[in-house]
């Protein structure tokens, strides 16, 4: 998706001083528009994501990597980054999916792991249902600390969206020199001409992603009938990736 494949506003402010190559997932069920990208990049190259199919068993408990990561790594995009990395004056790489592809080669030149997210995995611990699920989550939140805090070790900067964040890996032992605080926020529109207001409301954001799918939920649920109380016709439109998501779990209908 174009949400994977990055920024646009970001990708053009890095074109107009630097040249760009940006590698990214994309499956071809949702294969992405890209040409809008190449306008702003020197290079896009689209990379089909791997996974592992069926369980792992004892592999991915032995695993020191969340299951996630051993089913999903792509040697594909592992040499991509390599070669695309040569002649490059730094790399950044979009949240934990994209900068672990960076750890062979982020000591040799400035790397910036964008987006780095503990604190989800960590809250799983302490709202677990049971001894299991406790149990579990305690292991998948050990290995993903673990890959964290050697990533952003690896690289010198790692941004986080929020002060909570910032915290949570200073706590781990991150060092907090190397961190910074990006909150996410957009810019502010002009109104559109003849003063036509447009009665829709967009979530750009991932709902295959846990904390995002909960974020819509409760939107849908406890917000947006309000908002519809005073804007009957108020549309709430959800752009983001699905992965498969049931739309019953967050649609406004």
């Amino acid at each position: 998706s174009l949400a994977r494949l990055g920024r646009t506003r970001q990708m053009r402010r890095l074109g107009s001083n630097h040249r760009v190559t940006l590698l990214a997932f994309a499956t071809p069920a949702h294969p992405p528009d890209v040409e809008p990208l190449r306008t702003l990049c020197e290079r896009v190259h689209v990379i089909e994501p791997t996974r592992v199919q069926g369980r792992l068993g004892f592999r991915g408990l032995l695993s020191p990597l969340p299951r996630h990561y051993v089913q999903t790594t792509s040697p594909a995009m592992q040499r991509a980054v390599d070669e695309a990395l040569t002649g490059q004056d730094a790399a950044i790489g979009l949240a934990i999916a994209a900068a672990r592809y960076l750890a062979s080669a982020a000591s040799a030149r400035p790397g910036m792991f964008e987006e780095a997210e503990v604190s989800v995995f960590r809250d799983r611990v302490v709202f677990a249902r049971d001894a299991r699920s406790r149990a579990r989550h305690t292991l998948t939140w050990w290995k993903y600390r673990r890959l964290v805090k050697a990533l952003a070790s690896q690289c010198a900067m790692t941004t986080v969206v929020s002060e909570r964040e910032h915290q949570a890996l200073v706590a781990m032992g991150c060092d907090a020199e190397r961190l910074a605080v990006v909150p996410n926020g957009v810019e502010m529109l002009e109104a559109m001409p003849g003063g036509t207001r447009v009665r829709r409301l967009i979530y750009p954001g991932s709902v295959a992603y846990d904390a995002n799918l909960d974020a819509v939920r409760h939107f849908v649920v406890e917000i947006f009938p309000l908002i519809r109380l005073a804007h009957p016709d108020m549309q709430f439109t959800v752009t983001g990736t699905t992965d498969g998501r049931p739309r019953g779990g967050y649609t406004p209908e």
